[in-house]
């Protein structure tokens, strides 16, 4: 009788070919993330072990294999005040991954999508979704109800996670549209790399972040960045932060985990000049 294997045809294809000189870091993280989902740290960390005894080109230190099942399972401290303490950005491994991995996207090209045409999928009907025009007014909506009329390509701003009602109460008993008690669900992780230049280079990063938890939508932020928003609202908290921390250890923003934080509205306006583009969109990622 076959072994059935617990993991995915591209994870037994990926194990069956031993990493190259250059790419060892980014072989062992790739797998590390992929048995992640399938199998305990123990388990996963024997079979790097085992494979680094393969390896040929170069001795594989037992530090290297702990650092990748670290960045596989995105090992986060939390604290007490439900803060996480994230893992430093790794330069090598990084490295690896804007010299081997493939952008997710062109981001010099548009999708021509709208807002309603993609919030549409990512929020179910009756949520309660919060658009800003700016940084400092908060307005919160019905979806899509109340903004049957209204033309969301005009906004700036979309908290990526739904609310409990129209108005909620912040820390100081102040009643908040935009405050921590007020989100109903940590639905989107959304992920951008301010730090890193390229948007060639980011899209790489993005598109390497998409094998652990696939990406269904890259938005040019009109600036510096781009954003990739990733489906959370199946898993865990704690799920949802080690996948976060993984994209931390490869440079990401810390502050974007905040579950109020305003991002960019896909297919809106910024500053009331630049469009912020839906350069990809997959709804076949959402779960």
């Amino acid at each position: 009788m076959a072994k059935i294997k617990p993991w995915s045809e591209e994870t037994e294809k990926l194990l069956s070919t031993m990493p190259q000189a250059g790419d060892t870091h980014l072989w062992f993280a790739r797998v590390a993330s992929r048995l992640a989902n399938v199998l305990d740290k123990d388990d996963t960390t024997h079979i790097l072990l085992t494979c680094a005894s393969w390896v040929t080109h170069r001795r594989i230190p037992d530090r290297e294999i702990h650092d990748a099942v670290a960045f596989g399972y995105g090992e986060v401290q939390p604290t007490n005040s439900k803060k996480y303490v994230w893992p430093e950005p790794k330069p090598s491994l990084i490295g690896e991954v804007l010299g081997e991995a493939d952008p997710i996207c062109d981001h010099t090209q548009s999708t021509g999508l709208k807002p309603k045409e993609v919030l549409m999928h990512l929020f179910p009907a009756y949520s309660i979704i919060c658009i800003s025009m700016n940084e400092f007014k908060a307005e919160s909506y019905v979806w899509p109800d109340d903004l049957t009329e209204t033309d969301l390509s005009v906004y700036q701003y979309i908290v990526p996670n739904p609310l409990v009602e129209l108005t909620g109460t912040n820390q100081q008993g102040q009643p908040s549209v935009r405050c921590q008690s007020n989100i109903l669900e940590r639905r989107f992780v959304v992920v951008e790399f301010d730090t890193e230049p390229d948007k060639v280079n980011q899209a790489k990063l993005l598109g390497f972040l998409s094998e652990s938890i696939p990406c269904v939508m890259v938005v040019d932020s009109a600036g510096k960045s781009l954003h990739g928003w990733y489906p959370v609202y199946n898993l865990t908290e704690s799920q949802a932060a080690a996948f976060f921390g993984k994209a931390v250890a490869l440079g990401a923003d810390q502050s974007v985990y905040d579950k109020c934080k305003l991002v960019r509205m896909p297919g809106g306006l910024r500053d009331g000049a630049r469009r912020q583009r839906i350069v990809y969109y997959d709804e076949e990622a959402l779960p």
